[in-house]
C-alpha cells in the first residue's frame, strides 16, 4: 500500500523520482529469485505505469527488513530458522541478484543491531541455520545480527578484491517505534494494542508508556540510514559499523574474518548461488572464456 501511494499523484512526480517496486518474501528463496529477476530483466517503455517500470541503476541499497525475537522456533519453506533467513540469507541472495544494477560507486547499507553482542562466543554454525538444539528467541536474533556484520565485512573485502569500488556499512538504528517488537508482547496482544489500544490492560499500557521514553520515532531511527545513504559520512566506510551516525569500534569476535568467510560460503550454498555471489556480473563472453578454459584443461 505504501509503494502504491505515489500512483495517485503520478502525473506530478518527475520521471527520475517515480517509484518502481516489487513485493517479495525474504523467507522464500525462489520467490526472491523470481521477483528480482523479473524486475532486473524487465524492459518496459511505459513510463506511466509505476509498478511496471524497470528498475533503475542503484546508487544506494539498504537491506532493512527483518524480524526479531520470534518466541517459538519457526522454519521457513526453505527449511531454515526464520530469523537467520529473514535477517541475513534473504538479503544475501537479493543483494547478489541486484549486483548488475549497482552503479560503479554504489553504497550498500546492512541493518544490524547492538544485539549482535548477544552472540558473545561468535556464530554457532551447528545452531545457526536450524535454530536447534535449544532454540532461543534472542539467541537466534543475536546470531542473525552478527551475521549482518560479517556479511558487510566480507562483501567489502571480496568486492575490493574483484575491482568493484562499492562501499559497505552496517547500522544499529536503535529501538524504534515499529512493529519489529510484536513478538515481545505476543502476536495476539500486539494486534489488540494496534486495533483497540483502549482495551489494553494497565500493565500493557504502563509498559508501552515506559518504553516510549527510550524508543526512537521512525524518523529518528532512520537518521543514520539517511546520513550514510546521502553520502554525508566520510568515505570509504570499509564495512564500518555505525551507531547514531558515528563509526564504532567492534570486538574481535565481531570482526572474525574466518567466521565471516565460512558464513559467506555457507550462505552461497544455502541460497543456491552455485556459481558464486558475484556470478550475475559475469558477461556472456567471460562465461564463454571460462568454458573454453575448462575444455582445454579437461582430459
Amino acid at each position: 500500500q505504501r509503494a502504491q501511494q505515489p500512483e495517485t499523484s503520478s502525473s506530478s512526480i518527475p520521471l527520475c523520482c517515480r517509484v518502481s517496486y516489487r513485493l517479495l518474501d525474504l523467507d522464500n528463496l525462489q520467490g526472491i529469485q523470481t521477483a528480482v529477476n523479473s524486475w532486473v530483466q524487465e524492459d518496459n517503455s511505459d513510463t506511466t505505469t509505476l509498478t511496471a517500470s524497470p528498475i533503475p541503476p542503484i546508487d544506494v541499497l539498504i537491506n532493512n527488513a527483518g524480524v526479531m525475537a520470534i518466541t517459538n522456533r519457526e522454519l521457513t519453506r526453505d527449511g531454515f530458522e526464520r530469523q537467520i533467513q529473514s535477517n541475513h540469507l534473504g538479503h544475501f541472495l537479493m543483494t547478489s541478484l541486484l549486483l548488475p544494477k549497482l552503479t560503479s560507486k554504489a553504497r550498500i547499507i546492512n541493518i544490524s543491531s547492538e544485539a549482535h553482542k548477544i552472540a558473545r562466543s561468535g556464530l554457532n554454525f551447528d545452531y545457526l541455520w536450524k535454530g536447534e538444539p535449544n532454540y532461543g528467541a534472542w539467541k537466534s536474533y543475536g546470531q542473525s545480527k552478527l551475521a549482518n556484520l560479517y556479511f558487510s565485512q566480507e562483501l567489502y573485502r571480496r568486492a575490493q578484491e574483484q575491482g568493484y569500488q562499492w562501499d559497505v556499512a552496517s547500522v544499529h538504528p536503535g529501538a524504534v517505534q515499529t512493529d519489529l517488537g510484536r513478538h515481545l508482547l505476543g502476536l495476539d496482544n500486539w494486534e489488540q494494542l494496534q486495533q483497540n489500544p483502549e482495551d489494553a490492560s494497565l500493565l500493557q499500557k504502563g509498559l508501552v508508556q515506559v518504553l516510549s521514553l527510550f524508543i526512537k520515532t521512525v524518523p529518528q531511527g532512520a537518521t543514520t540510514h539517511v546520513y550514510l545513504a546521502a553520502g554525508a559520512a566520510p568515505q570509504p566506510w570499509k564495512a564500518a559499523y555505525y551507531v547514531d551516525c558515528l563509526p564504532q569500534t567492534l570486538s574481535a569476535i565481531a570482526m572474525d574474518r574466518d567466521a565471516a568467510q565460512r558464513l559467506w560460503q555457507e550462505s552461497e550454498e544455502r541460497a543456491g548461488l552455485n556459481d558464486g555471489f558475484f556470478a550475475s556480473l559475469k558477461t556472456a563472453a567471460e562465461r564463454e572464456d571460462e568454458e573454453e578454459e575448462l575444455e582445454i584443461v579437461a582430459p
